[in-house]
């Protein structure tokens, strides 16, 4: 009985370890594939955060030229006004030409 229980220890034992030998293999082959494929997923992330980054200088210039012809719109109306302003105080004050 001894013998049999001792030939089952080892025959376990030797299929633990082979078995554990096969899964440490898995594991160094699947941690070389993630080691090479680390930095391809980087350089894919910057190249995407890079594109973010002109995709918002982009639109930054958009908005910098839509406002900006806002404000020339703004001071154009502005200057229009100025000179209706200025036109009528000097048909009100015809008898008064130095207030032109």
């Amino acid at each position: 009985m001894y013998q049999v229980a001792n030939r089952i220890g080892r025959s376990l034992a030797s299929f633990s370890t082979s078995k554990l030998d096969g899964i440490i293999t898995s594991i160094e082959k699947t941690a070389d594939n993630v080691s090479r494929l680390v930095p391809m997923v980087q350089e894919r992330l910057q190249r995407g955060e890079r594109e973010n980054q002109a995709e918002e200088r982009r639109l930054a210039g958009l908005a910098r030229d839509e406002q900006s012809a806002f404000f020339e719109q703004h001071l154009e109306e502005l200057r229009l006004r100025n000179i209706e302003r200025k036109s009528r105080d000097c048909s009100i004050h015809l008898l008064l030409p130095h207030a032109c």
